[in-house]
């Protein structure tokens, strides 16, 4: 019983540590990229709707999603 015990707290103290060993190592390339290329500015990306009639013209806007800008070419930026 008291082997159990120790079994369960050694598993409930190192399960993070272990998970956290295993994410870097698996997500290492995107941590890599995120740790060099990001850039240091977090945006909310904004739907832009331009309607045109005869006599009345008017735009909306709706708020879409935030994120990190990781990199971009000319005017296209990519977020994760």
């Amino acid at each position: 019983m008291i082997v159990m015990c120790i079994v369960v707290v050694l598993t409930w103290v190192m399960a993070p540590l272990i998970k956290e060993q295993f994410n870097n190592q698996v997500y290492k390339t995107l941590i890599a990229k995120v740790r060099n290329e990001a850039l240091p500015a977090n945006l909310k990306i904004i739907r832009s709707v331009e309607r045109k009639s005869d006599d009345v013209s008017g735009t909306s806007y709706t708020a879409g999603f935030s994120g990190v800008i990781i990199g971009n070419q000319g005017d296209t930026y990519y977020n994760r």
